[in-house]
């Protein structure tokens, strides 16, 4: 998926990546990525101010079972190119 940062939350035990999204009616939906730890996430490169809100970002998720907009981040491609997992 394409859309924007809305936030970024560094915290314990599971960081959360929050991104605005366009839907198929054209209205803007949050969807909420659960990540690991702030440990885990800084030893794969990762840190607190890499994502900040507006930042244009394609994610790639396990979503939700029950279609809810949110899950699990795989991956997500920063604005300057370089993709983190």
């Amino acid at each position: 998926m394409e859309g924007s940062v809305a936030e970024f939350e560094w915290t314990n035990p599971h960081s959360w990546l929050q991104v605005n999204v366009e839907n198929e009616a054209g209205q803007m939906v949050e969807w909420s990525l659960e990540m690991g730890s702030p440990a885990n996430l800084a030893r794969r490169g990762w840190r607190p101010r890499l994502l900040v809100e507006g930042d244009p970002v394609t994610v790639t998720i396990h979503p939700l079972k029950d279609g809810n907009p949110g899950g699990a981040l795989l991956a997500v491609t920063l604005p300057v190119g370089s993709q983190m997992g």
